[in-house]
């Protein structure tokens, strides 16, 4: 656990450092530096939660109770939203516009609302997580379906690029393919 820490810290500190550069150095394109910037950002805050969570659990008390059950709730909802602005981000650089506010569009954003929807279910059911009466996390009986609906919010974006590989320069093309591989 403690060698999981020094990773995740590790990699805030990669994370803080891509941010401030980019704050020292802006982009041509704001719509799609805001969107990056607020992957990094959401990305550090992931990492963040991830080892309140670890420190967390299995510690009484009240406090830890709920703040341990607000954090599982994120651990689970908050991946989602983190690849879903991924996938406007990568469509944005693809089509040179925002995604169109059509049925296709919110359709690709069910699985996201199911996600969220599930992660604040398993505060009453344990869908994904559930926590003992000592603090203790727990994942749920479906917690694999929180899993898939993440990779599939990892995967699309790649197909998306690979697909429309003729409208990218080279230079854009593979780190869009590979951004999504470390956190997978």
């Amino acid at each position: 656990m403690e060698q999981m820490i020094y990773l995740y810290i590790f990699a805030i500190a990669i994370l803080i450092t891509v941010f401030i550069s980019m704050l020292k150095h802006p982009q041509n394109n704001i719509f799609a530096e805001k969107l990056y910037l607020r992957i990094v950002l959401f990305s550090v805050m992931m990492l963040v939660i991830d080892i309140a969570h670890e420190y967390l659990s299995g510690i009484e008390g009240l406090w830890n109770a709920v703040l341990i059950r607000v954090l599982s709730v994120l651990i689970y909802a908050f991946p989602t939203v983190i690849a879903v602005i991924w996938f406007i981000y990568s469509y944005f650089l693809i089509h040179r516009e925002k995604p169109k506010n059509s049925l296709y569009f919110h359709l690709y954003l069910l699985p996201m609302t199911i996600n969220i929807i599930l992660s604040l279910g398993s505060l009453i059911w344990p869908f994904y997580f559930d926590i003992t009466q000592n603090n203790v996390y727990q994942r749920g009986q479906i917690y694999f379906l929180s899993i898939v609906l993440q990779y599939f919010y990892m995967i699309v974006p790649i197909f998306m690029v690979l697909k429309n590989r003729s409208r990218l320069r080279s230079d854009k093309l593979y780190p869009l393919i590979f951004f999504t591989v470390p956190p997978m």
